[in-house]
């Protein structure tokens, strides 16, 4: 898949990104820390536990940054001024992860500096709520293209398969032609999240899509 209507329900508030690594498998990269975390005092504390055990994450829909580039960010305008710490931002580059806290009180946004130019209040709600949100969202935009890559020669029961699930018009024949003539792209506009799941369903072992 390269590149959502909300299919299901991921609860993420007991193990967040356990959960995550098993709805987006190694798409989901998240290093754990090898090292001291060192002082947080300056960083939310709402962020810590991710700081504490992890370094960094990069997921289909966004990453977090380290606490270095976390620093770097934050202390830099507009963010400085409205104390905001910005730890992470959507893959386009264009919407910003953000956090503070205010007198206790713990808030989150996701600011799309390329649409206002003023950075809201934002939502009064966990890390863990914050990133639900930001996933429900991917669920119901993300699209991709789906392409298979390769197959083995054996390969031609899986494509049927393949062929049930994406619901393409292909006959057996069409299917024996898509297997000698590859690269063959089945969509350029497919739910993320949905062809996420018909590909964890499939479990197919000769053909590789991406």
């Amino acid at each position: 898949i390269k590149n959502i209507r909300r299919l299901w329900i991921i609860d993420i508030k007991e193990s967040l990104f356990d959960n995550l690594e098993e709805l987006f498998g190694e798409r989901l990269e998240l290093i754990e820390r090898t090292t001291e975390y060192g002082n947080l005092s300056d960083i939310p504390s709402a962020l810590h536990s991710f700081y504490k055990k992890y370094s960094f994450a990069k997921m289909p829909f966004g990453s977090i940054f380290t606490v270095e580039e976390t620093r770097k960010m934050s202390y830099q305008q507009p963010f400085m001024d409205e104390e905001w710490f910005c730890f992470g931002q959507d893959n386009y580059g264009f919407v910003f992860w953000l956090c503070k806290e205010v007198d206790g009180r713990t808030f989150f946004n996701a600011w799309d500096h390329d649409m206002s130019d003023d950075i809201d209040e934002g939502m009064e709600i966990t890390l863990e709520e914050f990133l639900q949100e930001i996933i429900n969202d991917f669920e119901e935009n993300e699209t991709c293209s789906i392409e298979i890559k390769s197959c083995e020669e054996d390969a031609l029961a899986e494509l049927v398969k393949i062929k049930k699930a994406f619901k393409m018009t292909a006959s057996m024949s069409k299917l024996q032609e898509i297997k000698n003539n590859l690269p063959y792209e089945i969509s350029d506009d497919f739910s993320y999240m949905k062809a996420l799941k018909i590909l964890k369903d499939l479990k197919l072992n000769k053909v590789k899509i991406d």
